[in-house]
C-alpha cells in the first residue's frame, strides 16, 4: 500500500481516504478508510481536517491527476 499525505484541498472523489490528520473518533466519518465519492465528503473532510492519506492503491484517480500529485511532492513546500 503507498500512502500519500494530500492536503484537503487536493482531494477529489475517486480518492481512497486511508488516514485522516486527526483520530478517527469524534469525526462525521463511521468507516476508517473510504473511497470519496460525493461532494458531501469533500466537504466534511476539508471541515475537519487539513491533510488526509491516500492508498494510492485503492484509489480510483486517473494517472495523469496521481502524476500530478507526486510532482507536488517532490517540489516541497
Amino acid at each position: 500500500m503507498k500512502k500519500l499525505k494530500v492536503t484537503t484541498a487536493d482531494l477529489q472523489p475517486g480518492m481512497y481516504v486511508a488516514q485522516l490528520d486527526r483520530p478517527w473518533l469524534g469525526t462525521p466519518f463511521q468507516l476508517h478508510g473510504f473511497q470519496i465519492d460525493r461532494e458531501s465528503e469533500l466537504a466534511q473532510l476539508r471541515n475537519c481536517c487539513r491533510h488526509v492519506y491516500v492508498d494510492v492503491s485503492r484509489s480510483n484517480i486517473s494517472d495523469s491527476e496521481l502524476d500530478r500529485l507526486l510532482a507536488g511532492r517532490r517540489q516541497g513546500p
